[in-house]
């Protein structure tokens, strides 16, 4: 996955301005009509919170800031359960 190939790459000053950017963007996403479009951004931040415990922290917040917005939390629990499970 391209993204998670600049993430692992990316130089420490600017990885966690572009994270917490993606996470958010992304987010709003992970809470689109379209199924398949779900699942893209499920699969998506699942890749970018695996990339090291900093990054799963970072997402992790970010979730818990937008889930009460979402129509349906059920993919952020699902997302946060995850984070969880690996650590």
């Amino acid at each position: 996955m391209l993204l998670r190939r600049f993430f692992r790459v990316a130089m420490p000053q600017i990885l966690g301005v572009a994270l917490e950017y993606c996470a958010e963007h992304l987010l709003i996403h992970l809470d689109d009509p379209s199924l398949e479009i779900q699942s893209s951004v499920f699969g998506t931040v699942s890749a970018l919170a695996c990339l090291d415990e900093s990054a799963a922290s970072v997402i992790a917040n970010k979730i818990r800031g937008v889930q009460a917005s979402h129509r349906d939390p059920a993919l952020c629990d699902k997302l946060i359960q995850g984070m969880s499970a690996r650590r």
